[in-house]
């Protein structure tokens, strides 16, 4: 995992007090995210535009997830 991201999961663990659930799903839902960006061919999360963020939304919808979900 790219270092910022394993920052973020480690401030939301210790300085935040999320459950190991929450932080498991952040972890889920971030790896998911960074298999996406790959199959863009985006291999630098400094390379991930607005765009792609909405593209990534757009597939959950399309996958039928639950808008509290996304």
């Amino acid at each position: 995992m790219d270092e910022s991201l394993e920052q973020f999961i480690r401030y939301i663990q210790l300085e935040r007090n999320f459950s190991i659930h929450t932080v498991k799903e952040y972890q889920h839902d971030l790896h998911d995210f960074l298999t996406f960006c790959k199959c863009e061919g985006i291999s630098d999360l400094n390379e991930v535009e607005y765009l792609h963020a909405r593209l990534y939304v757009t597939k959950l919808y399309d996958e039928k997830k639950a808008r509290t979900s996304i």
